[in-house]
């Protein structure tokens, strides 16, 4: 696929956009740094990138999901996707949780929304319910940016290991 607008061609997915507009790379990197890593205590760092990479592909977002899942591969110390999903499985309240984001991301009704965050509170506190939420829609707009300029990416996994090791060990935010 070819995108929509100028990019990079050596810079898939949501990279080649932000270098294409550097003034934008600072907040929106700042934005994934802060729900992804910042107060690990408020919520396992593997377990919000396996958030943001579920959202990314009901969104159909493969770079997003390919990405994310990778770094919380990295993150979760697993040495593989089955693996990673299991532990995912076996995280309590991961089923609510995930939930919660897929319906966030499918634009819940205000009566939904109280459904399936009652359905958390049984498992997370109020600061991670809301840091769920905030991870989810977040992940819509960032796919939808993605998506919305047709950035070109891989469709192997396999080709997003790398970037999966960069992120668990740098983080979204560049000097």
């Amino acid at each position: 696929m070819q995108p929509y607008i100028k990019l990079n061609p050596e810079l898939p997915g949501i990279t080649g956009l932000l270098a294409n507009q550097p003034w934008t790379a600072a907040p929106l990197s700042a934005l994934a740094q802060t729900i992804l890593r910042d107060k690990p205590e408020v919520l396992e760092s593997w377990f919000r990138e396996y958030i943001a990479a579920e959202v990314s592909k009901q969104n159909e977002t493969v770079f997003c999901e390919h990405s994310h899942r990778a770094a919380s591969l990295a993150l979760s110390g697993e040495s593989d996707l089955e693996s990673l999903r299991v532990r995912a499985a076996e995280f309590p309240g991961a089923e609510s949780a995930l939930q919660l984001a897929r319906a966030v991301a499918t634009r819940l009704s205000t009566g939904d929304a109280e459904v399936q965050v009652e359905k958390c509170k049984k498992h997370f506190n109020d600061q991670q319910i809301q840091l769920i939420v905030l991870i989810a829609s977040s992940f819509c707009m960032f796919n939808r940016y993605v998506t919305g300029l047709g950035t070109q990416c891989s469709e192997s996994f396999e080709d997003y290991v790398g970037v999966g090791q960069m992120l668990a060990t740098a983080g979204y935010v560049r000097n």
